[in-house]
């Protein structure tokens, strides 16, 4: 039985969602930074400065963030097993070009999007415009974590104690339970054959 390169297919499938997870942290430290702007900034006007601080802070980070990873699956490209060598060499490409993308083409999107944010236009409806007073520059989500979420896990000391025993039990009662589960998809099973058969 002969197998073909196309088992390469089935990993590829994978990487488009490390992808999405390892950029999307990028995305957030923007948008985040961008809010958090000191009020030196917050003019209407001081858009072009308001993203010089932001790529001046964020930009570095996320450089040594994607040089990391990409020398790391760059290391697991030497592997001699063609499935972890192919996931590994894409993987490090995928991630060059996820953080040459985000400092290009997301950051203009960006600031097309903060010009329409600062001008008061909705983000569905962009033609309706609402008072610029009347808009908050801290988000839903913020308020979320800041009003509710913080003071009820940090307020009290049992929801303290109590929220760290859980995290503590949770490994021993997974380890109990794993024995119970049932095996996943053969590793043959997930090889493709071309077909031909050689005697």
């Amino acid at each position: 039985m002969k197998w073909t390169p196309l088992y390469s297919l089935l990993i590829m499938e994978v990487e488009p969602f490390l992808i999405m997870a390892v950029g999307v942290d990028n995305i957030f430290i923007i948008v985040q930074r961008y809010q958090r702007l000191s009020d030196k900034a917050t003019e209407p006007g001081d858009l072009s400065e308001k993203v010089s601080l932001i790529c001046s802070e964020a930009a570095p980070s996320m450089l040594l963030t994607a040089l990391c990873e990409c020398m790391c699956f760059g290391f697991g490209a030497l592997s001699t097993m063609p499935a972890v060598q192919t996931f590994s060499l894409y993987a490090a490409l995928a991630i060059f070009f996820n953080f040459f993308l985000q400092l290009t083409l997301f950051l203009a999107v960006f600031v097309w999007d903060a010009k329409r944010q600062e001008a008061g236009a909705l983000e569905m409806c962009c033609c309706v415009r609402m008072p610029t007073d009347m808009l908050s520059s801290e988000s839903y989500m913020y308020r979320l974590f800041k009003c509710y979420y913080a003071p009820v896990l940090l307020g009290r000391d049992s929801v303290r104690y109590g929220t760290v025993c859980d995290q503590l039990n949770t490994p021993y009662s997974s380890r109990s339970h794993v024995h119970s589960l049932d095996v996943s998809i053969h590793q043959l099973a997930c090889l493709f054959r071309d077909g031909c058969q050689s005697n």
